[in-house]
């Protein structure tokens, strides 16, 4: 993985072999160190992000995976099942514990998918959920890192659909002029993903 880097093809099936290879043993803790070193450059696979949150916080895996199977749910089923996750990971885990990582991958992951899919017109619903993605994951890569300021514009999204512009637009601004000035833009030519929320 070091040597081919985490988004090699390669990489991916080592990792994906070597997880099911230490949860075949038990010893699913000992994988969580391979799993954290591919995930500073991408976001990584729900289930496996899953698996890492099971081995000290059952109760907040099968959270996520509730909400991650709720295909087509009314939206006071997706209301109550995004409170009860972020209620449980209130009460089980710290936003700075090492795990959290794998949480907050986990419900990028899932909000990633909701927003591009069947529950997107319940986009306002998923804002608390895309509240904490975006501060967990600026406590665990830090403010300037790419998955922060991705799990921000998910938030200004979510914002927006939830129609508080003032602050969608603020929050786009900030962090539209951060990847400017800190990162390498998004586009060609200098764009940002925060333009078109501008």
């Amino acid at each position: 993985i070091r040597l081919l880097g985490s988004r090699n093809p390669d990489s991916e099936v080592t990792l994906r072999r070597l997880v099911r290879h230490f949860q075949a043993c038990d010893r699913l803790e000992q994988a969580a160190p391979h799993v954290r070193l591919t995930m500073n450059d991408h976001n990584g696979d729900v289930e496996q992000m899953i698996l890492m949150v099971d081995v000290k916080h059952p109760a907040l895996a099968e959270r996520l995976r509730v909400l991650r199977g709720l295909q087509t749910p009314e939206r006071g089923t997706l209301q109550n099942a995004i409170n009860d996750l972020l209620a449980t990971r209130k009460a089980q885990l710290a936003p700075t514990d090492p795990f959290a990582a794998f949480y907050s991958d986990a419900l990028y992951g899932i909000l990633d998918t909701a927003a591009h899919g069947a529950r997107s017109n319940n986009c306002d619903l998923w804002r608390p959920a895309a509240e904490e993605v975006a501060a967990i994951h600026g406590l665990q890569y830090g403010p300037t890192h790419r998955k922060t300021t991705f799990a921000q514009w998910w938030h200004a999204a979510a914002l927006l659909n939830s129609g508080e512009f003032a602050a969608c637009e603020a929050l786009s601004q900030e962090v539209h002029e951060l990847r400017l000035s800190t990162l390498a833009p998004d586009f060609p030519g200098g764009y940002t993903r925060f333009e078109p929320l501008l």
